[in-house]
């Protein structure tokens, strides 16, 4: 399941400085119950409140405040400067609890394995903490007491380990799905010199077209064999499902 990102920048609260490198990111909760992405960008958005994060997330939208690679004071230094900040908004409904937090894990996913460069595959309390976690390790005594979201995710049984092992789970499967399809795509043994490789290639690894197992188990793709009114199907079937994946209708 794919969800879409509105972008937002707000007018206020950007810092102007371009992170140099992602490391990871910050779990926050905003502590408002009833709370919803487009009230907190209303929020920052209307004046300088000196903090501001990159997302805030509700059951219903995912809402972007401040551009990719830009600093957001969402946390203080080092974290603010090498890690993204997302805000979970609270909520005192199970169900909308469970949609923003499956939000939450494919927007973290998202974000490791599609914006990050380089990606970031392996999810610990290094590349993935709470502003709680990332207070004991840098702020101690400092008087920043800022606990979130370790109270909201308990009120539902959740704790921040569940939240890096459901992103660790949503990478893993990404990556597993990109092993297979590139390892199908490395045994294909009839495309070496053919003018259409490329694009052939390009397809193959979006998982729209697939090769012919032969009898050793290496593939073929056969690209100059006519295709057959069953297989024309379900190639766009397969790009179907694709654009609904991306919440695109048709």
């Amino acid at each position: 399941m794919n969800y879409n990102i509105t972008k937002k920048i707000t007018k206020f609260n950007q810092s102007g400085i371009k992170m140099k490198k992602i490391v990871g990111g910050i779990q926050h909760s905003t502590g408002n119950e009833h709370d919803h992405d487009e009230g907190n960008w209303n929020w920052f958005n209307s004046a300088d409140r000196k903090a501001n994060a990159h997302f805030f997330i509700d059951e219903n939208s995912i809402t972007q405040c401040v551009d990719d690679f830009n600093l957001a004071w969402h946390a203080r230094k080092p974290a603010s400067y090498d890690r993204w900040g997302c805000e979970m908004c609270q909520t005192p409904y199970e169900n909308e609890f469970k949609e923003i937090w499956k939000r939450q894990v494919w927007l973290w996913t998202y974000l490791f394995t599609q914006v990050a460069k380089p990606r970031i595959t392996k999810i610990t309390k290094e590349t993935l903490r709470s502003h709680y976690e990332e207070n004991l390790i840098n702020h101690i005594g400092d008087g920043n007491n800022h606990t979130d979201p370790h109270a909201y995710f308990a009120k539902f049984g959740k704790t921040m380990d569940d939240m890096r092992n459901d992103v660790q789970k949503a990478i893993d499967e990404i990556l597993d799905k990109e092993k297979k399809i590139k390892e199908v795509i490395e045994i294909f043994k009839d495309l070496d010199k053919h003018w259409a490789k490329n694009d052939i290639e390009y397809v193959a690894k979006k998982g729209i077209i697939k090769g012919v197992k032969n009898n050793d188990g290496t593939f073929s793709f056969e690209p100059d064999k006519p295709i057959s009114r069953a297989e024309t199907s379900v190639i766009i079937a397969r790009i179907l499902r694709k654009l609904e994946e991306l919440n695109i209708k048709i």
